[in-house]
């Protein structure tokens, strides 16, 4: 009787491809203008310098965070008026 894990563990079956892979593998290599195409959009809304005014910009109309996840001002009203601590 044989204990502990199987003697194929840590194989991997490299033998199968599943039918998409096989067909994109194929697809790809009859048209490779649509790898160009890929790239061409991975740069074009991945792969770019955010606009420095902009982002100052950002920064400073940003609202801090209070650490409670909400606006504690909208729930609580504050008065005008000083507490009296006697």
């Amino acid at each position: 009787m044989r204990y502990g894990p199987p003697a194929n563990q840590g194989k991997q079956d490299t033998g199968y491809v599943s039918e998409f892979t096989d067909f994109m593998t194929h697809f790809l290599k009859e048209h490779p203008e649509e790898v160009r195409e890929q790239r061409t959009g991975w740069f074009l809304y991945w792969d770019h310098k955010p606009h420095r005014s902009l982002q100052d910009l950002a920064d400073q109309e940003s609202v801090p965070d209070d650490r409670y996840g909400f606006d504690y001002s909208a729930w609580h009203a504050r008065s005008n008026t000083p507490k009296n601590n006697s």
